[in-house]
């Protein structure tokens, strides 16, 4: 059995020390097909990293949050703002508290830089992120948001800056899941399948986890739904990941047209810490066929069959060439089953 490094890589957060102000930060970029399309930030401000000060009630924490969008270097927008934590009864109960912005930006390349201080304690170290965004949304093509992982929902009674397609969407800003987390949330939107595949059409969209290392599909762990198209079309799915081994994994989207053809697909990467040995459906011995009968890309299989060359005859090199200019799925895996088959490898 082939055994796998988990590399704690946190993504698109960065966690201060104690000694200064820590914090999870994320981002999304979403669209608005009748106006513009925005970047949505996810903060997740850890209570006991800031000073507390006494109110009616208990013990309340401050942060200033600073945000600076630059667009060719130059400033573009911005916004700064106090944020208050909840308020605690006592020190040995301290809550952690997220928050949530959004800013229109148009097509375009961005930078955007976050500094979180401590109100109650200016001379502790703030916390600092900087990410460069890209938003480049067509009208003639299906496009899609971010993938937003979430630690909950809940139908919308009350409009806010977390409500989006009738739900209150609370982030999980870590893309990193332990044993205790057996839930994977999450929150997607396409764009624009009406104009591409007609209206009122059927679509569905299908999600997996795939392992990052070989693209293995754990069994039982996808789902499906249908829709018809629409300017804008929302997905808010989960899946039970308890028995999901430790490892690294994409959370996958396809979006399939009424003849089962891939419009679109969208990754999340996300690494999951559990004592599990192996995972639902891995077999220690899986056929040629088992293994690359979960390849579908047309890029991944042209690698595939390139691969083959440096330790091929020359007749073998022909049929790859062939394979390859006619750049079809199906084929270019039944080549790649019949050559590992053909030289006795069990993966």
């Amino acid at each position: 059995m082939k055994k796998h490094v988990l590399i704690f890589v946190f993504g698109w957060f960065f966690l201060q020390s104690q000694a200064s102000v820590t914090a999870y930060f994320n981002y999304g970029v979403f669209n608005v097909p009748s106006g513009s399309p925005f970047i949505e930030t996810y903060l997740t401000v850890i209570g006991g990293s800031i000073k507390h000060k006494p109110v009616n009630g208990g013990l309340q924490g401050s942060v200033n949050i600073k945000v600076l969008i630059t667009k060719n270097g130059e400033l573009y927008t911005g916004d700064n703002y106090n944020l208050l934590s909840p308020i605690d009864k006592d020190s040995l109960n301290i809550s952690s508290f997220i928050d949530n912005h959004r800013y229109a930006l148009p097509n375009g390349s961005y930078g955007i830089e976050i500094t979180l201080t401590d109100n109650n304690d200016p001379s502790k170290k703030s916390f600092t992120y900087k990410e460069n965004v890209v938003i480049n949304y067509s009208k003639s093509e299906i496009s899609c948001s971010s993938i937003q992982a979430l630690e909950s929902y809940a139908k919308t009674v009350n409009q806010s800056s977390i409500s989006k397609s009738g739900y209150d969407l609370i982030p999980y800003n870590v893309n990193y899941y332990p044993e205790k987390q057996n839930k994977l949330l999450f929150y997607f939107e396409s764009y624009g399948t009406d104009t591409v595949l007609g209206k009122n059409q059927n679509f569905v969209y299908e999600y997996h986890v795939e392992r990052k290392e070989d693209m293995f599909k754990p069994e039982g762990l996808g789902g499906f739904k249908k829709q018809a198209t629409s300017k804008v079309n929302p997905l808010l799915g989960q899946l039970d990941i308890t028995n999901l081994e430790t490892g690294n994994y994409y959370l996958v989207i396809e979006l399939k047209d009424k003849n089962n053809k891939v419009q679109l697909e969208k990754k999340w990467f996300f690494q999951r810490k559990n004592g599990i040995v192996k995972p639902i459906g891995y077999k220690e011995n899986r056929s040629v066929y088992e293994f690359f009968g979960n390849y579908n890309n047309l890029d991944t299989l042209k690698m595939f069959v390139e691969c083959l060359w440096p330790i091929s005859s020359t007749v073998e090199r022909d049929w790859q060439i062939n394979v390859s200019v006619q750049k079809n799925p199906e084929l270019m895996k039944k080549y790649i089953v019949d050559y590992w088959q053909k030289n006795q490898v069990i993966l």
